[in-house]
Parts: C-alpha cells; sequence; structure tokens
C-alpha cells in the first residue's frame, strides 16, 4: 500500500520528462540505438491571449474620452451653484420704486417640500431691503391702494430625469411683465437649489423710494413714471440739446421746470 501510495506522489514529477529511443549511423554504417531522456516543459503549449490588440484599446480609450467631454459640456462635473444662473438678468434695473415682494405662488413635484421651500424663501428674502408679502389674504393697506408697489414672487421646482430637480423662479410687476428669472438643474433638494435661484435678489441693491413712484404724467392715457436718476439724466440730456440748438431757450426751461419737480420730490 505504502509503494503504491509512493507511486502516486511521484508520477508527476516523471511525467516531466520523457525518454526516447534514438537511432545512429557510425563510421561503418553500423547502427546503433541509444535512449535518450529529455525534460519536457509543462508550460510550453500554454500561449498568452490578449483580449485586445492596441487598435482595440486605442478606439475604447478614445471612446471613454469622448464620453467624458460630453459630459463636462453638459455640465455633469459642475455643481449646484455653478449651474444656476440668470434667465432674465437684474443688470442695470431699478427696483428702487418697489416696496414689496409678494410669494404669489409656490409649485413643487411633492406638497411636502412646499413648507421647506417656503421657509427658506423667507429666511433670505429677510436678508433683502423687501417688505414680504406670504399671507395674501393679508396684504398691507398701501398694497391694496397701489399694487404697483409690489414684485410677484413664482416658484416652481419640478422633476426632471430622477434624481434631477428644475428650479425657476421669476419675478413680475402686477401686470404679469418678468422683471427677473434665474434658475437652476441639479440633484440637491428643491430647497437648497431654492436659496441659489434668490442669490441674483439678495445682491441687487435695492432702497425703496417713495418718489420713484409718485411722479405719473397722463399723457395720451399713457402713465410716464419716471425716478430721480432718470430725471436727472434727462436734464443732462436737454442741456446738450439746448447747447446744440435743438431745443430753444423756453422748450429747455420748460424740461427743467418738470424734471426738477421730480429730484426735489414736488
Amino acid at each position: 500500500m505504502k509503494n503504491l501510495l509512493l507511486f502516486f506522489f511521484l508520477s508527476p514529477f516523471f511525467s516531466l520528462s520523457q525518454t526516447y529511443n534514438v537511432q545512429t549511423t557510425d563510421a561503418l554504417g553500423n547502427i546503433n540505438t541509444i535512449k535518450v531522456t529529455k525534460e519536457s516543459n509543462p508550460y510550453e503549449n500554454i500561449k498568452v491571449i490578449k483580449p485586445y490588440d492596441n487598435d482595440e484599446i486605442n478606439k475604447q480609450a478614445n471612446a471613454f474620452s469622448n464620453s467624458i467631454r460630453a459630459a463636462a459640456a453638459n455640465g455633469a462635473f459642475l455643481t449646484a451653484s455653478q449651474k444656476a444662473k440668470d434667465l432674465v438678468s437684474l443688470k442695470e434695473t431699478n427696483l428702487n420704486k418697489f416696496k414689496y415682494i409678494v410669494v404669489a405662488n409656490i409649485s413643487a413635484a411633492k406638497a411636502k417640500e412646499v413648507p421647506k421651500i417656503r421657509k427658506v424663501l423667507t429666511e433670505e428674502l429677510f436678508k433683502t431691503n423687501f417688505k414680504i408679502v406670504q399671507n395674501l389674504d393679508k396684504l398691507p393697506e398701501d398694497l391694496l391702494e397701489n399694487d404697483d408697489l409690489a414684485l410677484y414672487l413664482y416658484l416652481n421646482s419640478e422633476n426632471e430625469n430622477w434624481p434631477f430637480k428644475n428650479v425657476v423662479m421669476s419675478l413680475t410687476d402686477k401686470d404679469g411683465n418678468l422683471i427677473h428669472q434665474r434658475g437652476v438643474r441639479h440633484d440637491r433638494s428643491a430647497s437648497f437649489l431654492t436659496r441659489l435661484v434668490l442669490k441674483s435678489i439678495k445682491n441687487h441693491p435695492h432702497k425703496f423710494d417713495i418718489n420713484a413712484k409718485s411722479y405719473a404724467q397722463k399723457n395720451n392715457s399713457v402713465i410716464v413714471e419716471i425716478s430721480k436718476e432718470d430725471a436727472v439724466k434727462r436734464i443732462k440730456e436737454a442741456k446738450e440739446l439746448f447747447d446744440s440748438g435743438i431745443l430753444n431757450a423756453e422748450e429747455y426751461e420748460k424740461l427743467i421746470v418738470k424734471y426738477k419737480a421730480i429730484i426735489m420730490g414736488n
């Protein structure tokens, strides 16, 4: 039994060598047979197979690089803050004639998001000089008498190709004319994205000036509203027209009286 076990144990080692009978012929023509032992290589028949050739590897690498570049071009690697942008800019817009921001409507894909969005709106708009109106049933008296004093805010949050959300904030006047619009698309929460779409309002200079709204001249049923800044600008323009001879002294004097009243708040 021991000899049998020894045979099975040693047989793999013996299998690595092979014996051959080789015939040779000497100088006299005699044929001799000799035994030759050759060590065999167990790995000599194994070939290394490459999964792809170089062209295929380069092809796949280029395809991957193109995918990364396309994703970057679409903003895949931008933060939510970097992706927020003005759709209608507030640049060079004078908001001083508006005293209030009325939160007219908030809509979201999930009802539970609305209170969170409203809370963020209150916190962020509180940092501005506007007075915020959240309850449409309790409007201030001066706003009830003059709805031109308010900007009206609309915020809409929609799910777009989960988990992304598209949040857009719009500001209009009482007639629905779009004053400002800002949006962002990202996978952050709707309340977080709400902070980003309010950024332009927070950073925009504003100080309510009652005189910016007090002057109204009816001309052919059209109300012309001019702020103090506009009045100063128009006086300068009138002076240039007078100096160039386009306006005579009487016409120039009328414009001075007209715009001076606005500047002095009369």
